[in-house]
Parts: C-alpha cells; sequence; structure tokens
C-alpha cells in the first residue's frame, strides 16, 4: 500500500511540475520585470550565425581574455589529474 501510495505522489509531482513548466514557457515573464531599470537588452529570437565568432584578441578587454584564459587552464588541470588518476 505504501508503495502504491508513494508511486501516486511521483505521479502528482511530475503532473505538477510539468504543468508548472509548460505555464513558464507559454507565458514568460516581461523582461521589464526582472531587468534593472534603464536596462533593457535585444533578446534574440534565433542565433544570427551558424558559425563560430571571431574576434581581433587586441579589441577584447582584458578581464574578458583572462577569464577565458583562466577557463581554459582550470579545464586543463582537471583533465590532467583526470589522466594521472586513471593511470
Amino acid at each position: 500500500m505504501k508503495k502504491q501510495r508513494t508511486f501516486g505522489m511521483y505521479v502528482l509531482l511530475i503532473a505538477v511540475l510539468t504543468l508548472a513548466c509548460r505555464t513558464l514557457m507559454d507565458e514568460p515573464e516581461p523582461p521589464e520585470e526582472y531587468y534593472p531599470e534603464g536596462y533593457q537588452p535585444v533578446l534574440l529570437e534565433e542565433w544570427p550565425i551558424d558559425g563560430d565568432i571571431q574576434a581581433d584578441l587586441d579589441l577584447l578587454p582584458e578581464d574578458f581574455k583572462a577569464s577565458v584564459g583562466e577557463n581554459y587552464n582550470r579545464k586543463q588541470r582537471l583533465q590532467k589529474a583526470q589522466r594521472e588518476k586513471d593511470d
């Protein structure tokens, strides 16, 4: 009996979550309600290009270049540690 109740609760929970997700997707919050006052970015419905974005490194801000390099270096360290662990 307890297993049936538990299963039923899961089914009910999944149904409620599915309905909530559909509602959120069908009726998204208006951007002016969650962006700060004075900040209204243009929301893209489709990505404007099919390939990679390329930019001259000299045009990129230093903090952006540092963060990209930091993420790359972290990924390399983690992959190296995983290889060493596997060996």
